[in-house]
């Protein structure tokens, strides 16, 4: 019988509403032959979810509780191989990307359970019906190109949800794309629909991420506190609306707006998590226009590596959404930060090590 090596972690876990506690000993997922084991050296903060996951606002209450291991974007080297892997070597230097809810054992549930000081990959860490099959262990561990800093690594997991929707909604040469919300991913997928040749208009209410999507080289950036979405679509598009009208604040009601602003068969992607329900009368809605509307869920490794290519080449420029980095010591300081300063704590993480 082979042996395999135990691993027992330090974690950061919400151990009750907007609480974050760093907690030891924590026994890992059993290891195999092909998991990847991850010794993090800095870890993403991701604001949407996780800030769902502080405040108790779960997904679905059933599956998750406190106390609840977070984060699902742990960079860091690998430490540990299983003999089917072969697409990294120990001392690389990675990302890690999603682990199953029961990666842990009681009392403890995972709520993506990335940000942790040995992250363990393995043949369960990634839901199959997501992914496939060929997804589904130490696979989606992805390597980090030469020449990318570690600060940039934890870009790849936002940056790469935003490549999908991209992708999903399928940005073409020329259209006219309204992003609305320039967090993480909206700041992305602007750049991302720019990159392909499209002509993107980004909103945002808060000054300091219009600023910050400048920086990043998004050329039409508004500030929706100050000027009327609908207006200033409706002026840059002769009246006409946008063709392509991605969603990346997660609030509810701008579903409607992005309704309103589209254009006669235009596509409007949903791009946010969206906790509360929506009402769509079809028939006074996408039907009148013929929109599709669609919407994507996470990012597989190939999207992340596409990520990673494009800061190397400096077609997608991150940095600048770097807002601040917290010893992981000061883990609730850091959610605080992000559940009451969003304007802010655009891209927050965590040194371990």
């Amino acid at each position: 019988m082979v042996k395999y090596p135990v691993f027992k972690t330090k974690a950061i876990v919400f151990t009750a509403k907007e609480k974050a506690e760093v907690v030891d000993n924590i026994p890992c997922p059993q290891v195999d032959d092909e998991t990847v084991v991850i010794h993090t050296k800095i870890s993403g903060l991701s604001r949407g979810t996780e800030t769902d996951m502080y405040t108790g606002n779960f997904h679905d209450p059933k599956v998750y509780h406190f106390p609840v291991i977070t984060g699902y974007e742990p960079v860091g080297e690998v430490m540990f191989r299983g003999k089917k892997i072969t697409h990294v070597r120990e001392g690389d230097l990675v990302l890690g990307h999603n682990l199953v809810d029961d990666a842990y054992p009681l009392p403890y549930c995972s709520g993506w359970g990335g940000s942790v000081e040995y992250a363990v990959y393995s043949r369960k860490s990634a839901p199959a019906e997501w992914y496939g099959e060929d997804e589904c262990a130490g696979r989606r561990v992805v390597k980090i190109p030469e020449g990318l800093d570690e600060k940039d690594g934890i870009f790849g997991t936002l940056g790469g949800v935003a490549y999908h929707g991209v992708q999903r909604v399928e940005v073409k040469e020329d259209d006219l794309v309204v992003v609305v919300g320039l967090g993480v991913i909206g700041n992305c997928a602007a750049q991302f629909s720019q990159n392909i040749g499209a002509k993107v208009i980004g909103f945002d209410l808060y000054p300091s991420r219009c600023e910050m999507a400048k920086k990043c080289g998004i050329e039409h950036v508004v500030n929706a506190s100050k000027y009327d979405i609908k207006e200033v679509v409706a002026s840059y598009s002769g009246g006409r609306g946008g063709d392509v009208i991605i969603e990346c604040s997660g609030e509810v009601n701008n579903i409607g707006l992005c309704i309103d602003i589209a254009a006669n068969y235009g596509r409007i992607h949903l791009q946010g998590a969206y906790l509360e329900p929506y009402l769509l009368i079809v028939q006074r809605s996408i039907f009148p226009k013929s929109l599709i509307l669609s919407s994507s869920c996470g990012a597989t490794t190939k999207h992340i590596s596409e990520v990673f290519r494009q800061i190397v080449d400096k077609r997608l420029i991150v940095r600048p959404m770097l807002s601040e980095l917290f010893p992981v010591e000061k883990a609730q300081e850091g959610y605080q930060m992000a559940l009451h300063q969003p304007g802010k704590s655009l891209k927050l993480g965590f040194i371990w090590r």
